[in-house]
């Protein structure tokens, strides 16, 4: 286990530093100047979410372009969860198609992975990974 998590765990379970947590928790999450300037050159939307009160941890939803080909559509999303206790965070790629099956249940088929779905997933990953220090 990472040593950082370790002594997260410790802290805020173990030695019950309430206070502290507490501190954290409401504390904003940040984008640097540099993925922000990223996302508006290309053309990602974003939305933050449980950056007001008393969160753990912040979601970033970042919305790319769709694309659509005859009756083929697709939309892709990448949802980044940022920890405000501990320097790590997640980011989990999705997509939703449009069913086009006559015998659908459901109107969507979506899924979500660790690995990117489209370039401009990975590249914004790889961004991520070079720009930040969660």
């Amino acid at each position: 286990m990472n040593t950082a998590i370790q002594k997260a765990i410790e802290k805020y379970y173990m030695e019950k530093e309430a206070s502290d947590y507490l501190t954290k928790c409401k504390r904003k999450t940040l984008l640097p100047e540099e993925v922000n300037a990223f996302v508006t050159e290309n053309n990602i939307t974003i939305e933050v979410y449980n950056n007001k009160g008393v969160w753990p941890s912040t979601e970033i939803f970042f919305e790319f372009e769709g694309y659509t080909k005859r009756e083929f559509s697709v939309t892709y999303t990448s949802k980044l969860l940022v920890s405000k206790v501990a320097p790590l965070f997640y980011l989990q790629h999705e997509f939703i198609i449009d069913n086009k099956d006559i015998n659908r249940i459901v109107p969507m088929l979506d899924g979500d992975s660790a690995q990117a779905y489209t370039k401009k997933q990975l590249d914004l990953e790889l961004f991520i990974e070079d720009h930040t220090q969660y």
